[in-house]
């Protein structure tokens, strides 16, 4: 597995990704264009055995020339490393060994809870948002990616003195589940609006 960091040094021009929300029941999946500009979901694949997912994921890969997979990486909301990270971590590693293309964790916080909460703000109802939450998940796990690969540049330059960079830590990370989360006010405030002028939108 590699960094984001690692990816963009190898793909500088734009790609297609697709984003992994690893449940332990169910794998959310999402994918972005090729100008990496939006994420949207894809399908939400049941978690049976591990060489099905991977003949699920060789399939999505062909059909829609993927270049790389962005896996959320589940760490506690204190950044300290959990049983479930493990979890995420053992099968990224099977995933990285069984699939010859990037593989790069991004962190997760924050991600579940957005894509709820944006489901709510839209207006889905219950049991539609339950039934769409990995993959909208993993939407917002790939759309963090992204919107970082996008800013990596200016990112790097700060963290860079001489010939030496600095990692990125898990508060500029958690900034960016953030940026994402406080999108969702913005949708929240235009789906009022619209309700108020007799629109309303229905998953």
């Amino acid at each position: 597995m590699i960094t984001l960091e690692e990816f963009k040094k190898k793909h500088s021009d734009k790609c297609r990704l697709i984003g992994l929300d690893l449940g332990s029941k169910r794998i959310g999946v999402s994918i972005c264009d090729e100008k990496q500009l939006i994420a949207t979901p894809l399908k939400t694949i049941d978690r049976n055995s591990l060489n099905e997912l991977i003949s699920e994921l060789k399939l999505i890969i062909n059909e829609n020339d993927i270049k790389g997979i962005i896996i959320g990486n589940p760490l506690n909301m204190d950044g300290s490393f959990g049983r479930s990270a493990q979890s995420v971590k053992d099968t990224s590693q099977n995933i990285d060994k069984s699939i010859d293309l990037p593989v790069c964790l991004w962190d997760e916080r924050l991600s579940t809870v957005g894509a709820f909460n944006l489901s709510s703000q839209l207006d889905v109802n219950v049991s539609k948002r339950e039934k769409k939450i990995d993959e909208n998940a993993a939407t917002f796990i790939l759309q963090g990616a992204i919107d970082f690969l996008s800013n990596l540049p200016s990112v790097l330059k700060t963290s860079v003195r001489g010939n030496t960079s600095t990692e990125i830590n898990n508060a500029q990370l958690l900034f960016f589940s953030i940026a994402i989360v406080l999108s969702c006010s913005t949708l929240n405030h235009k789906s009022s609006t619209e309700s108020k002028s007799g629109f309303s939108y229905r998953g």
